[in-house]
C-alpha cells in the first residue's frame, strides 16, 4: 500500500476522532442537527486533509469548532436548567473525556 494513503487515513481518523468526540459530548436539540454535523464535517475534513494534511490549520479548525459547539451548548443547557441541574446531569465521565481531549490535544 503506498505511503501517501497510509498518511491520508492516518491524518483523517485523528482529526475526526476529535471532531466526533466532542461533538458527541454537546448537549444538541436535536439528533438530525448532530448528524448533519458528522457528515458535514466528514466531507470538510477529508477536503482538508487532502489538499494539505501537513497544515496547522486543517487540524485546528475542526478542534476549535467542535470546542465551540460543545461549549455553546453547555452554556444554554445551564442557563435553561441551572447550575445544580447542569452539574448533576453532566456527568463524572463526560469531565473525563474532556480532560482526555485536552491531554491528547497537548502532548501530540
Amino acid at each position: 500500500m503506498p505511503y501517501s494513503v497510509l498518511s491520508y487515513t492516518d491524518f483523517y481518523g485523528s482529526i475526526l476522532s476529535f471532531w466526533v468526540t466532542l461533538v458527541s459530548m454537546a448537549r444538541l436539540p436535536s439528533e438530525k442537527a448532530k448528524s448533519f454535523l458528522f457528515m458535514l464535517a466528514a466531507l470538510a475534513i477529508a477536503l482538508g486533509v487532502q489538499w494539505n494534511k501537513h497544515n496547522l490549520w486543517v487540524q485546528l479548525v475542526p478542534i476549535l469548532a467542535s470546542v465551540g459547539i460543545m461549549g455553546c451548548s453547555w452554556v444554554t443547557a445551564y442557563t435553561l436548567l441551572g447550575l445544580h441541574v447542569f452539574l448533576r446531569e453532566l456527568g463524572f465521565s463526560d469531565i473525563l473525556v474532556l480532560v482526555n481531549e485536552i491531554c491528547d490535544l497537548t502532548l501530540a
